[in-house]
C-alpha cells in the first residue's frame, strides 16, 4: 500500500520541481516506504503519470540549509532521479560541531 506525502515531503519536492522540472505535478507521487537513517531518511517515491526527468540529484539552491522549529541546525535535502523517474527524496538534518 502507498502512503500520501507529508507536508514536509511536499514542500520539498515542489521546491525542487518548480526551479527544475516545468509543469511537473507531485500531486500524482506516493511514497513507497521511508527509511529512517541515524541523521534522516529516504523517503522512495513512485509516480504514477510516469513523469520523464532528467536523471541527477537535485535539491535546493547550494549552500542553503532549510530551517524549522524543532530542527536544531537545519536540514538539507535532494531529490534522486534515475532513469527519467524520481526515486528519492533524501533529508538529512545538519550537526554542527562547536
Amino acid at each position: 500500500m502507498m502512503d500520501s506525502l507529508t507536508p514536509l515531503e511536499h514542500a520539498c519536492l515542489r521546491l525542487v520541481a518548480k526551479h527544475n522540472w516545468p509543469g511537473f505535478e507531485c500531486a500524482h507521487l506516493k511514497v513507497s516506504r521511508r527509511e529512517n537513517t541515524g541523521v534522516g531518511r529516504y523517503v522512495h517515491l513512485e509516480d504514477s503519470h510516469q513523469q520523464v526527468l532528467p536523471n541527477g540529484a537535485f535539491g535546493p539552491e547550494p549552500g542553503c540549509t532549510i530551517q524549522m522549529i524543532g530542527v536544531q541546525h537545519g536540514f538539507d535535502f535532494e531529490v534522486n532521479v534515475s532513469l527519467g523517474k524520481v526515486d528519492y527524496l533524501e533529508i538529512v538534518t545538519c550537526n554542527v560541531h562547536g
